[in-house]
């Protein structure tokens, strides 16, 4: 995550896709917490995060 910042560069993939990757592992990590597997839904979630930074890192001029 901290080279994502640091280069100011994000994941290899078009913005849509990391959208699209984001919104399921956000349902997939919610669904997770839901039924008490926390560790899952953690690893779901910071997955999230870094998709999160790298859409907002790329779509920077």
């Amino acid at each position: 995550m901290y080279s994502i910042i640091q280069t100011q560069e994000g994941f290899a993939y078009p913005i849509w896709i990391q959208i699209l990757l984001g919104l399921s592992f956000l349902a997939v990590a919610l669904l997770n917490f839901t039924n008490k597997r926390y560790i899952f839904g953690g690893v779901l979630a910071s997955a999230v995060l870094m998709l999160g930074i790298s859409i907002i890192v790329t779509s920077m001029p």
